[in-house]
């Protein structure tokens, strides 16, 4: 139980703190204040986020194959496929589909 709330409240910092960083930097960039030897360091940190969010992303659907016992994928596949979504998407879209009649 207190595993979900952490991971509700890492899951909003994942994904706040690049949305706050991009708004930020386009404030920057219009009004001509912009640095990069400052912004550099909080760029790195949107990144990391969204690399996690990527890998958190792909332990969940590996997870919901376990417990429904469909055939799992692989994590660094679905990892990258998630990376490139242009390429992945005709690979993952498809079983997202499936997954979420199944749900239904």
């Amino acid at each position: 139980m207190e595993s979900n709330g952490m991971n509700k409240i890492l899951l909003n910092i994942l994904v706040g703190y690049p949305t706050l960083y991009l708004i930020s930097a386009w404030i920057l960039i219009l009004t001509g204040n912009m640095n990069m030897d400052t912004i550099l360091p909080f760029h790195f940190g949107a990144m990391f986020s969204i690399f996690l969010l990527m890998i958190l992303t792909s332990r969940a659907i590996i997870k919901f194959e376990k417990r429904e016992g469909l055939k799992e994928s692989s994590g660094i596949g679905l990892f990258f496929g998630i990376w490139y979504y242009i390429i992945g998407i005709w690979y993952i879209q498809p079983k997202m589909n499936e997954y979420i009649k199944r749900i239904k």
